[in-house]
């Protein structure tokens, strides 16, 4: 897998193009990372999303409000553009920094792929889950 790493407004921009897949029926894709805003930044909370699945994202839009220990952020993916196929992490949740939190596409006809996708592994443990409403389905096996 390549990762790459951009500056952004003062933070730094995580994502990971996905090269091998383990479903073999995906397209190529990028998935977003939760990322740390600050260098002491270990877990944050997603407060909401400001894209919805299946919309355009343009080059330094933001997608995602992150709160920190420190502040609020409205979280873009610097010069990577796309169309956003699937949101991993549902916002209201606090999470540890590098979990997936979202899946990036390069073009509206490869959306589709991912409408029943779902994270692999247990999301009770993978979220840091403290006690928050419990997870749909499809995110919680």
């Amino acid at each position: 897998m390549l990762t790459n790493l951009s500056r952004t407004m003062g933070h730094t921009t995580t994502w990971q193009q996905a090269r091998s897949f383990s479903q073999t029926n995906l397209p190529p894709h990028s998935i977003v990372k939760f990322p740390a805003l600050n260098p002491t930044m270990s877990k944050g909370e997603i407060v909401g999303w400001l894209k919805k699945e299946g919309e355009k994202v343009l080059e330094r839009e933001p997608i995602v409000r992150i709160q920190t220990d420190k502040c609020v952020i409205d979280f873009d993916l610097g010069w990577k553009s796309g169309y956003l196929a699937k949101i991993l992490v549902p916002f209201d949740v606090t999470i540890d920094v590098g979990v997936p939190i979202a899946i990036l596409v390069d073009t509206a006809a490869d959306i589709k792929a991912f409408a029943n996708y779902a994270r692999k592994g247990n999301w009770l443990a993978v979220l840091g889950w403290f006690g928050r409403p419990v997870l749909p389905d499809h995110l919680s096996s």
